[in-house]
């Protein structure tokens, strides 16, 4: 089943596992999302800097070598507010769940999932 509803929307993909990366990667491409993709945080970071279009939304590992997902949400919400978030992780610890809350971010999908799972994760985010 090929759902079409990214219509163009860029998405910034931020996983250290390329197997992973590419997988996901290959999902949102056919659901019509643009991809960035980027290894870690300060690569993340690096791209919204040098991006000229609108990042629709971001999908970020917690744990990450260099810079994780958490450390990046930090930085980017005081000049990203609004910026829908989806959280991955294999694990979450009380670190983690405290700054899930103060950050009110409530999209989280729990590693691993599968397509479905992140078919229907995107479709909150980006309703």
């Amino acid at each position: 089943q090929v759902v079409t509803a990214g219509g163009g929307k860029l998405i910034l993909l931020v996983e250290d596992e390329q197997v992973l990366q590419d997988a996901i990667r290959a999902v949102l491409e056919r659901m019509q999302y643009t991809v960035l993709t980027a290894n870690d945080g300060i690569e993340a970071l690096l791209l919204m800097g040098q991006t000229t279009n609108k990042i629709s939304a971001m999908i970020t590992d917690v744990h990450m070598p260099r810079m994780g997902g958490m450390e990046l949400i930090r930085k980017l919400q005081p000049t990203h507010p609004d910026l829908p978030i989806l959280l991955t992780s294999g694990l979450f610890g009380e670190e983690e769940t405290a700054l899930i809350k103060s950050l009110s971010i409530s999209n989280i999908l729990l590693k691993p999932y599968n397509e479905t799972q992140l078919t229907a994760a995107l479709r909150v985010l980006l309703p």
